[in-house]
């Protein structure tokens, strides 16, 4: 019963809002064992888009993002019509500080009339975003949401404004490691803030689904919010925070110059802009998608979904049945999870599956997000 109302919880928030506002996977791992060239053909879920963009400067021949949630596919389609309208120094306001002088305007004039008709219904209504004068697009969204709440409560009510700003600007790791442990974690883990992130409501706004919550209940004998504790001081403490853009950006509401993701760097711009036409966005599940597909895959990119459909077997070997049907051969597939071991592959495909974990384990202990259990990298053997 508690399963079922936090699935029920978990699918009303996620089909009715942006969740993720950036994507939570670091694309430098993927690129370490995907190494995507020019014969490539790639299938993704689509979170924020982020991902896709970056794989793009890699020059795979096409990219198909996949996402139940119109409005995750919205959010990519807005940076493909931004990239081909905008330059660059508006673009990045736009996507680098989450803002952009004259919103509305831009959007009307410039962006609207290239979105497909479920965008364009999304973005009259969302567009508000990015106003300047607003918290911005990274603070907008369910987990934006979430993280201006945070920001707020720690700024004004533990005192941690400062000492979040200094935090940023160590370039030493041990001493970014005694500055957390003596400044900020003292006073970021109070009661209230564990409080929070031991709420299904909550974890549900970050994008985190029933069944990887019970992963990650199995992963910590202590509860979610210990779990988080952990993760986050193995990350604050063990890399470099001044490149860490997936957890500064949360910390300021914007990316700080030099420390963002690839595709809002200038030196790829125009990179991007010339290969835009390559991506292909697709509302619908994965398992929908890929069983009408016409075209066989070299690269399949899954994010945690596996946790997602861990409690449903019936839906999960579906999945896989049709990962295996348009799989090219020796194709790659990778995919994280919030438990350590995510035994849940089926039978049938883990067959034909030849996984890497000594490498993929090295891997995620420089994963610069940090709050995965697991990831995992597989070559499909026949």
């Amino acid at each position: 019963m508690k399963l079922a109302f936090s699935r029920g919880l978990f699918e009303q928030i996620h089909s009715r809002n942006l969740i993720y506002n950036q994507c939570w996977e670091d694309p430098a791992l993927d690129h370490e064992v995907l190494n995507i060239g020019a014969s490539d053909r790639i299938v993704m879920i689509t979170s924020a888009g982020c991902n896709a963009l970056d794989y793009l400067l890699h020059n795979p021949a096409e990219i198909t993002c996949v996402d139940v949630n119109p409005h995750q596919n919205a959010l990519l389609e807005l940076k493909l019509v931004a990239l081909e309208r905008l330059p660059y120094e508006r673009f990045l306001q736009m996507f680098g500080r989450g803002r952009i002088r004259n919103h509305v305007g831009v959007y009307k004039e410039l962006l609207r009339d290239r979105l497909t008709e479920r965008s364009r219904e999304i973005w009259d209504r969302r567009i508000y975003y990015f106003d300047p004068d607003g918290p911005g697009l990274y603070f907008h969204g369910t987990a934006g949401s979430f993280a201006r709440t945070t920001r707020w409560y720690l700024r004004n009510c533990r005192g941690l404004g400062e000492a979040l700003k200094e935090f940023q600007q160590i370039h030493n790791l041990r001493e970014q490691a005694e500055f957390y442990r003596q400044q900020i974690a003292p006073r970021l883990w109070s009661p209230l803030i564990r409080f929070l992130i031991n709420r299904t409501a909550v974890l549900s706004m970050l994008g985190v689904p029933a069944e990887q919550i019970q992963q990650i209940k199995q992963a910590s004998h202590r509860g979610i919010s210990s779990f988080v504790e952990e993760k986050m001081e193995k990350t604050l403490t063990g890399i470099p925070i001044a490149e860490n853009y997936f957890w500064r950006v949360y910390m300021n509401g914007y990316y700080p110059a030099g420390c963002c993701p690839n595709y809002l760097k200038r030196e790829y711009f125009e990179v991007l802009r010339a290969r835009i036409t390559r991506i292909q966005i697709q509302t619908s599940t994965l398992a929908h998608f890929l069983s009408s597909a016409s075209k066989r895959y070299s690269v399949f990119v899954l994010l945690d979904h596996m946790d997602w459909l861990s409690a449903r077997p019936q839906i999960l070997e579906e999945e896989w049945r049709s990962i295996m049907d348009c799989a090219l051969p020796r194709a790659r597939i990778i995919y994280r999870s919030g438990n350590i071991n995510c035994g849940y592959i089926p039978e049938f495909a883990a067959r034909r599956l030849e996984f890497q974990p000594d490498r993929t384990a090295e891997l995620n202990n420089r994963d610069r997000v940090g709050t995965y259990g697991s990831f995992h990298f597989a070559r499909v053997t026949t």
